[in-house]
């Protein structure tokens, strides 16, 4: 998206005054958002998968748990986030 956005930025910028497209930054954000969003609905296991990745983000904010115990549990959201599903 970074690069998209600077792309059209830059181009409008070197475009000669009269020539500037002012359609482009919302054909280019348009373009991007069609490549990376879908209307398909998640998948049970991509629900589970995003809720394991965001409760990862929080192990460190868990003070009743010990370092160990912390431990284990990153283990286990990591193998949860990474596991191959069963085809």
């Amino acid at each position: 998206m970074h690069a998209a956005g600077t792309g059209a930025v830059l181009a409008q910028q070197h475009a000669p005054e009269g020539t500037r497209d002012p359609g482009l930054p919302d054909a280019v954000l348009e373009a991007v958002l069609a490549a990376i969003l879908t209307d398909a609905p998640p998948s049970r296991q991509d629900d589970v998968r995003t809720l394991a990745i965001t409760f990862a983000t929080t192990v460190d904010d868990l003070p009743a748990l010990t370092p160990a115990e912390r431990t284990l549990l990153r283990e286990w959201l990591h193998r949860a986030t990474t596991a191959q599903t069963a085809t």
